[in-house]
């Protein structure tokens, strides 16, 4: 088994989840604070429709670096999948010239955007 974040990612490619999280597993054992580490389990899980596991990896991503929405989002995703819709997760301090940028990456076509 290749142990590197790029055959991971072919792994996920292929669609051999099972292979992904164990590699991002033991990449994790030698590096706990890589948050990208940690939301590629998550996404790797929730493919495998292994939602409360993904969960746990995105909370632990959003726990060590809790700016990055993207980590934000993957964790809401995972509460709704779980059922938990009305869960909304915010996303403290984030910086406030962030806010337009992702509002027009989004959602360019709306009306109100212009």
């Amino acid at each position: 088994m290749l142990k590197s974040p790029k055959y991971t990612n072919l792994y996920v490619q292929k669609k051999a989840y099972f292979k992904a999280v164990e590699i991002y597993k033991l990449l994790l054992e030698g590096d706990p604070q890589n948050t990208t580490y940690w939301n590629s389990l998550g996404y790797a899980h929730i493919k495998m429709e292994n939602f409360e596991q993904a969960r746990q990896n995105f909370q632990t991503a959003v726990q060590i670096e809790p700016d990055n929405p993207s980590f934000h989002l993957n964790l809401s995703k995972t509460y709704h999948a779980l059922g938990h819709k009305k869960s909304g997760v915010r996303i403290p301090n984030l910086p406030a010239a962030f806010l337009p940028t992702v509002v027009l990456k989004i959602s360019p076509a709306l009306p109100d955007a212009h």
